[in-house]
């Protein structure tokens, strides 16, 4: 019985040291992409509306709205939902909801 104790034991600090570095590495290859900013255009309300996506380093408190805001300095003509599916757009594993300070996140910045 103490035998299967053991390797029980084995087994779950092996398989907890390869999630660990899963983890790491996962987090080490998003940190690494590098996306130019690039032209974008979706469609919005039967019309087209063009954006850059720009790379932004999210501060405690921060939300993507504040930060859209804060890129674009002119009042904006794009909705609410709009933004949050741009962001979602260039950013397909991100929770818009859930922004993690320190991070880096690509924004959209209208014309």
């Amino acid at each position: 019985m103490a035998f299967l104790k053991r390797m029980c034991f084995y087994l779950m600090i092996a398989l907890l040291l390869w999630s660990i570095k899963d983890d790491l590495t996962n987090k080490q290859l998003q940190s690494q992409q590098e996306l130019q900013p690039s032209e974008i255009t979706m469609t919005a309300n039967e019309r087209k509306q063009a954006y850059e996506v720009v790379k932004v380093k999210v501060n405690k408190g921060e939300t993507v709205l504040t930060i859209i805001e804060k890129l674009n300095k002119a009042p904006l003509r794009v909705s609410t939902e709009q933004m949050l599916t741009d962001f979602r757009t260039a950013n397909p594993r991100a929770d818009p909801y859930h922004l993690q300070p320190g991070m880096f996140y690509y924004f959209p910045m209208y014309e």
